[in-house]
């Protein structure tokens, strides 16, 4: 059973009406900012995390073959995928928190659907 994709531009304006007549404790679209400022945030760790290796192996591989593959290159391209991984993973984690903001949201929302009987 697949769900479907809701836009949150929908989802607003969907429960501004809603949400003026009842009585939630959290504002919607300030929820729909942080959770677009997380998202945001989380693709520029995504990009701090690829754009280090990257350039590494490109440096390495740019100054000519006969040094490609030295112990000190291999080490340095370990370094920088090691500090790429804790980039990795708190990209994971707002992503995560994005998410479940949304989830939660919709998870209220629905709970609020079916306890009025629509």
């Amino acid at each position: 059973m697949e769900t479907p994709i809701v836009n949150e531009p929908e989802i607003e304006e969907e429960m501004d009406e809603e949400i003026e007549e009842s009585d939630t404790f959290y504002d919607l679209k300030q929820v729909l900012k942080v959770t677009g400022w997380a998202r945001i945030v989380s693709n520029v760790l995504l990009v701090a995390a690829i754009i280090p290796p990257v350039f590494t192996i490109y440096s390495i591989l740019s100054a000519g073959s006969q040094f490609a593959f030295t112990l000190d290159n291999l080490f340095s391209v370990l370094v920088e995928l090691l500090r790429s991984s804790v980039y990795f993973v708190y990209w994971i984690a707002a992503r995560v928190f994005a998410e479940g903001l949304t989830i939660l949201m919709d998870i209220e929302h629905n709970t609020r659907k079916r306890a009025k009987g629509g």
